[in-house]
């Protein structure tokens, strides 16, 4: 997917709470007050169009995801409520909506009204466009977006928010296995909840859990960033200068301030893939179970 934005810039002015404007409208990054909102709803801005069936697959981001949660919806009983669990698995566009609501700053009771979506009358499936209505300190403005916009307006709120769009060039199958050797290697008793991670961090940066909430979740993904980094490059460091442990190529955390090249399994050889993967089992098994940590 080609970048329609400069990520740095959209960033920079993140950090810095300024809304950034399309076609119009002004954009603003979330803050952590908004925290749990964006987890839930994160997965519609990671989204990886090649791994959806064939017929969205083809189709626009904004149109793929409207007609396949509007399809989804009407296999359902008139009855039947959404659930919690239909907006963790699917329902993109539920999520890419409650997004942009709340990076236009548009009020949660004011959300229907403020944004209108306009459908084929022949096919409601079909969007022709979103037609937003936002006011701001200098007025209100009525602002049409189009279905192939919609893909614009996800990158734009994914690189204001610290969220990298996948690259659809990368092969499904690879990036699925990756993905299910990262889980395999990443399972854990940990209960995690976002109170104990604000604490955490207010705890770090010795200020109220409270006043964390006015920071931007950008801000406050990249210090969270800063002191895993650091707590793994003194664990790494501490094990490997103690002869404990031995990295076969070299320190996984090489740097407190950076972090180190990382490249997908997604655009490499098979071969390399499966190298990939006997190393990391092989590091895993040799660990000693006694680490000072």
């Amino acid at each position: 997917m080609g970048q329609f934005f400069d990520k740095g810039i959209v960033q920079e002015k993140a950090l810095s709470g300024e809304p950034i404007e399309f076609n119009g409208l002004f954009l603003y990054p979330l803050t952590v007050k908004q925290y749990g909102l964006f987890l839930a709803c994160e997965s519609a801005l990671t989204l990886r169009m090649s791994m959806l069936p064939a017929i969205y697959a083809a189709m626009n981001y904004g149109q793929a995801i409207f007609k396949m949660q509007l399809e989804q919806m009407l296999k359902q009983l008139p009855d039947q409520q959404e659930t919690q669990d239909d907006l963790q698995n699917g329902y993109y566009w539920t999520k890419f909506f409650q997004l942009l609501v709340c990076a236009l700053r548009i009020p949660p009771q004011a959300a229907t009204e403020s944004i209108k979506m306009a459908v084929d009358p022949e096919n409601q499936t079909v969007l022709k466009a979103l037609i937003i209505t936002q006011i701001t300190d200098e007025g209100e403005y009525v602002v049409r977006i189009s279905p192939s916009q919609i893909g614009q307006l996800r990158e734009l709120i994914a690189y204001m928010n610290g969220v990298d769009i996948p690259d659809e060039a990368d092969n499904p199958e690879l990036v699925q296995a990756e993905q299910d050797i990262l889980a395999l290697q990443n399972r854990s008793d940990l209960e995690v909840n976002l109170l104990d991670l604000k604490a955490a961090i207010a705890r770090d940066q010795r200020i109220r859990m409270k006043d964390l909430d006015e920071w931007t979740i950008l801000e406050f993904n990249l210090i969270k960033q800063a002191i895993e980094r650091d707590k793994h490059f003194m664990v790494c460091g501490i094990g490997e200068a103690s002869g404990m442990v031995k990295y076969k190529n070299g320190n996984p955390f090489p740097s407190p301030f950076f972090n180190r090249k990382h490249d997908s399994a997604a655009v490499i050889s098979a071969q390399g893939f499966q190298q990939r993967i006997q190393g990391a089992v092989a590091s895993v098994d040799s660990l000693p179970t006694n680490l000072p940590i």
